[in-house]
């Protein structure tokens, strides 16, 4: 090598600094991308495939659950043909069942509620029935009773209070009629136990009543 070939004074060798730079820059940046690019290499390669097929049948299973949810609430009528014809005809009339429901309301604000409110309450009903013909058992059907809003609850309580009521007063008179007549003892004996057994009845009625829970009914107190 001739000496001559190097520069003399190494101050005059000058080095471009920023093309260095970018050099190393983009080196630095191309590492980054071949590494990020092995990494989602490897978690492709090692992804589980049980666990993906545990997701795509979890997945498929609660489309199942959702599509047998919407088949049952669309297939699935709450009301029969017979049961829609008596809501059809109740809505006929109206003002009677409105009777009824205001009745019930009455009974359900007293604190006391008497034989006289039960009668009313209980007339009320029967009125509707008698207009409209319509089987009273179809009536305490959940199904047609809460369309209506129809007591049945409260008004099967309050019938069974008055039936009990009623067959009492009936063997009360029974039995003055019988005193009054003067007849034989064992006549006025069977007048006696008819008016204590029933008078027991319409406590229980009154009792099972007030258990109940009902608002209509809850403070029966009929004697």
């Amino acid at each position: 090598l001739r000496a001559n070939s190097f520069p003399k004074n190494p101050a005059m060798v000058r080095v471009d600094s920023s093309r260095v730079d970018d050099e190393w820059l983009s080196m630095k940046e191309a590492e980054h991308q071949d590494e990020g690019e092995a990494e989602a290499a490897e978690a492709t390669e090692t992804k589980d495939p049980e666990a993906e097929a545990n997701v795509h049948a979890e997945a498929e299973e609660d489309g199942e659950k959702d599509e047998s949810v919407l088949d049952k609430t669309v297939l699935s009528d709450p009301l029969s043909d017979e049961e829609r014809e008596v809501l059809t005809k109740l809505r006929q009339h109206e003002t009677e069942v409105e009777k009824v429901r205001s009745a019930a309301l009455e009974l359900r604000s007293k604190a006391s509620q008497s034989a006289v409110d039960f009668r009313s309450f209980t007339e009320a009903a029967q009125q509707v029935e008698d207009s409209t013909k319509v089987d009273p058992e179809i009536l305490q059907r959940d199904a047609v009773s809460s369309q209506l809003e129809w007591p049945a609850k409260e008004l099967k309580f309050a019938r069974v209070l008055v039936a009990a009521l009623d067959a009492w007063e009936k063997a009360l008179a029974k039995g003055k009629e019988q005193l009054t007549a003067a007849p034989e003892n064992a006549v006025i004996g069977e007048s006696i136990t008819a008016l204590l057994e029933s008078f027991q009845q319409m406590q229980v009625a009154q009792r099972e009543a007030q258990a109940s829970g009902s608002p209509a009914v809850r403070h029966a107190d009929i004697g």
